[in-house]
């Protein structure tokens, strides 16, 4: 019985390393696999206001020879056109007439990009082992709408006023308390752009912004401080209201830049 009872203690003892081995083995791979496509997934995201063109490039030198051949894909199933060696690019159908592939770089222009064109970009150069040599995460966005800056409230004492910022369209706004140096918010809606006040050399400013577009409604302090709001006339109030886009040649200030939505 003694013999007996050593032998199940021995199978006992066998089953738990065995099952600590195979443990340790499926997190080791696990973990491994993570760390592979943490590391693969070397991905670019391009933000994109709608009607304007992207130009996507590839991230490492290609030399296609008879054999190979470079495609550009939106979304895995859908192929852009492909280029081939000692050929003229080939572009498939919705894309004869909004893209261009360049011979001398392999890089793929997309012209007037809309909601339906945000997805992924991948190009991938096939042959006896595929290989992927760029990708992108492209991102279409609206530009944002004009804003208001409405001074609600103020006190001559110690120049604290209220303002709102409220969007032209949408109706969203958010309402802040400032005085003549910053301003703090106090209550406002969730919106997918960002609403922001602040006070600058002299200016009280609403901007309005998301990645490819801002815009910003201003008032003079000096014409806030001091007067009741019943006392607040039009021509008292400097009102500048200021529209960017992204691609325009001209760049806003490094206070303007900074109140971009992230």
């Amino acid at each position: 019985m003694a013999e007996e009872a050593s032998v199940v203690f021995v199978n006992q003892i066998w089953d738990m390393v065995l099952l600590i081995f195979i443990c340790l083995n499926t997190f080791r791979r696990h973990f491994c696999i993570n760390t592979f496509h943490i590391r693969s997934s070397d991905v670019t995201s391009l933000f994109v206001q709608r009607g304007e063109d992207v130009h996507l490039e590839v991230t490492e030198p290609v030399q296609l020879n008879i054999k190979m051949d470079l495609f550009w894909k939106f979304n895995t199933t859908n192929t852009i056109g492909k280029l081939s060696y000692n050929n003229q690019p080939v572009l498939f159908d919705r894309y004869e007439e909004r893209a261009e592939i360049f011979v001398q770089n392999q890089s793929l222009l997309l012209k007037n990009l809309q909601q339906n064109d945000t997805g992924n970009y991948v190009a991938l150069v096939t042959g006896a082992k595929d290989r992927k040599v760029a990708e992108y995460n492209v991102i279409v966005q609206e530009p944002v709408s004009p804003v208001d800056l409405t001074v609600n409230s103020s006190s001559s004492d110690n120049c604290n006023f209220t303002v709102t910022c409220r969007t032209r369209g949408s109706h969203s706004s958010k309402t802040f308390r400032c005085d003549n140096r910053s301003c703090s918010e106090e209550r406002g809606e969730e919106t997918t752009t960002s609403i922001n006040v602040y006070v600058d050399e002299g200016f009280i400013i609403c901007n309005h912004s998301n990645k490819v577009s801002w815009k910003q409604d201003r008032k003079k302090v000096d014409f806030v401080c001091g007067a009741a709001p019943g006392e607040l006339k039009h021509n008292d109030i400097q009102t500048v209201i200021l529209n960017f886009s992204a691609n325009q040649p001209h760049s806003p200030s490094a206070k303007d830049r900074s109140m971009l939505c992230m």
